[in-house]
């Protein structure tokens, strides 16, 4: 099982720039990463977000769980949502090229260009879309 967040703040989110091995490619990702045993998922969650990106959050609330590729792989994906966010480290010097805050609106771009690729990620920053778009609508 894998844990990941999404950090939304000041209308921008926070994604990691990172190469994938399998395909030789770069993208731009949520932070995520394995859940320890004895570990909490959020717990899990916070501290991928501070390795990879040097980001702390604040409090973690439940976004979604998906199973990105449930045809080949046995394994969920508990993506968080925090609204804040401080900085007080680097990233770790293996987990990311760059961490940066990049316009929620951009997203689509993002996929559109292949800058981001990523199964966990797509569906993480769709559904929080689509969340931001029914609250907005029902106010």
């Amino acid at each position: 099982m894998r844990a990941g967040v999404v950090v939304f703040q000041g209308g921008r989110v926070l994604l990691r720039w990172r190469h994938h091995l399998v395909t030789d490619t770069w993208g731009w990702e949520i932070p995520l990463g394995e859940i320890r045993q004895d570990e909490e998922p959020e717990a899990a969650a916070a501290r991928h977000l501070e390795e990879q990106t040097g980001w702390r959050p604040g409090s973690l609330l439940p976004l979604i769980r998906i199973r990105p590729a449930e045809d080949v792989a046995d394994c969920d994906h508990l993506i968080f949502l925090a609204h804040q966010a401080s900085s007080d480290a680097e990233p770790a010097a293996d987990e990311s090229e760059r961490a940066e805050w990049l316009p929620l609106l951009r997203v689509q771009q993002l996929m559109d260009e292949q800058s981001i690729t990523s199964a966990t990620t797509s569906a993480a920053l769709l559904y929080f879309l689509a969340d931001l778009l029914q609250s907005r609508a029902s106010h």
